[in-house]
């Protein structure tokens, strides 16, 4: 006689008799092989399943048998406990377990079983098992001593429908300024005292309507927007962030907190290629940049963008010279400073004394080595010849170590900004 091989899944599914109760059954699913591990398909089968209690060669406390045809996939699907029965499935006891499944197969469709293997039901028996919580009756005690000894152990369902009678120690001296009270401090005449509101997205004072795009909207033919009263002193004793107003009472003025203004007097934003900085100690290669400003201002700074660097930069570091005049003629020396570079991208630096500069009058800045680089080197991104430079009063000049003076391109700018900072961060009177 052939044998057949059982390729099985064990209680794939809980069979439940009705939605919400538990189960006097369960679902067992199995494909089944002959002994070539061809699949039989659309064949009878006998299928005997023993239940055993204790282990896997345990005492049987239920058997049963099914007359079954396998699918177009070989899979045979029962539902244990509706076969034909020896043995009361529903007075299994569950809880003294473990139990195991043992199943046998006639592949001729007959009685003549071959027991093909045994599994341990794991999870089934808590299934079953929680059928008997249809004959609890009464009321069920707590008997967990960590539970009686804490906290929530003494909550009533008073407590629970109550719940502020469960306030221990009221240590602000108010029983109305709790969290689920918030809402009276809102209503009008109530003072909320020290608390603050915050993650409001918008409010709207005097009206249901939102107006879209108004974090705060004060609607009122009654009263007004009253800002902060304070002396000068008081006022600088704040920290202060751009954008504050108050009323300040010592100079009966309205006074608002403004930021650095700032005017950039000469500038190129062309930066398609670069020009060198280099010292090798024999060969000096660096640039210069002449300008006019639109205005009169004080030179706070000066920004120039590095395209690239090689070795040197970090420890050697670079200066920055202004001077008024143009290169190669009698010039003045203005201010300086020292950086080092350590990327690419823009450099905006500050001078120590910073020089008044004049509408009208040629003035020029030097980028250039502290002392030979060695092996390294520096560029600066300019305009090139196809888009020329976009300040029309200066040009790019180069240094030349032959000449031991320096060459005017004409035509061409570093990318570079000249800036003036007109108004520092103060208070401003806003009438």
């Amino acid at each position: 006689m052939k044998k057949a091989i059982l390729t099985l899944t064990v209680a794939v599914a809980i069979c439940f008799t009705s939605f919400g109760q538990a189960p006097d059954g369960f679902t067992y699913q199995a494909v089944i092989r002959d002994a070539a591990n061809t699949v039989l398909i659309n064949l009878p089968v006998g299928i005997q399943l023993t239940i055993l209690q204790g282990g896997a060669s345990g005492n049987a406390v239920y058997t049963e048998t099914f007359s079954h045809t396998t699918n177009a996939y070989g899979l045979v699907n029962l539902e244990v406990g509706t076969g034909s029965t020896s043995g009361d499935f529903s007075t299994i006891d569950w809880t003294n377990g473990p139990y195991f499944i043992e199943t046998a197969v006639d592949i001729t469709g007959g009685t003549s079983y071959s027991v093909m293997g045994v599994s341990q039901l794991l999870s089934v028996p808590y299934a079953l098992h929680a059928k008997t919580s249809e004959s609890v009756t009464g009321t069920i005690a707590e008997t967990d001593p960590i539970f009686g000894a804490s906290v929530a152990g003494g909550i009533t369902a008073m407590d629970t429908s109550y719940w502020n009678n469960k306030l221990g120690i009221e240590v602000d001296g108010s029983l109305t300024n709790e969290i689920q009270n918030i809402h009276s401090v809102l209503i009008e005449g109530n003072d909320a005292g020290l608390n603050s509101l915050t993650n409001i997205g918008r409010l709207t004072i005097g009206s249901t309507d939102e107006t879209p795009g108004a974090a705060l909207e004060i609607n009122s033919v009654q009263g007004a927007l009253l800002l902060p009263r304070m002396t000068t002193n008081q006022r600088n004793a704040l920290t202060p962030v751009e954008g504050m107003m108050i009323y300040n009472t010592t100079e009966r003025k309205f006074q608002g907190y403004c930021g650095f203004d700032t005017t950039i007097l000469a500038y190129s934003s062309i930066g398609l290629t670069d020009a060198y900085v280099y010292d090798d100690g024999f060969i000096q290669d660096y640039p210069a940049q002449s300008f006019q400003v639109s205005e009169y201002g004080i030179l706070d700074s000066l920004s120039f963008w590095v395209a690239e660097f090689y070795n040197g930069f970090i420890s050697d570091g670079i200066y920055i010279e202004v001077y008024s005049g143009l290169p190669n003629t009698p010039e003045t020396f203005l201010a300086y400073k020292y950086i080092t570079i350590n990327s690419t991208g823009k450099y905006t630096i500050s001078f120590d004394e910073a020089p008044l500069l004049s509408t009208n009058t040629d003035y020029f800045f030097v980028i250039k080595p502290t002392m030979p680089f060695k092996i390294g080197w520096l560029s600066v991104l300019m305009s090139n010849g196809a888009t020329p430079g976009e300040h029309p009063y200066g040009s790019l000049w180069y240094f030349d170590c032959d000449m031991v003076e320096f060459e005017d391109s004409q035509t061409e700018d570093l990318k570079f900004e000249i800036i003036s900072g007109t108004n520092g961060p103060s208070w401003t009177d806003l009438h």
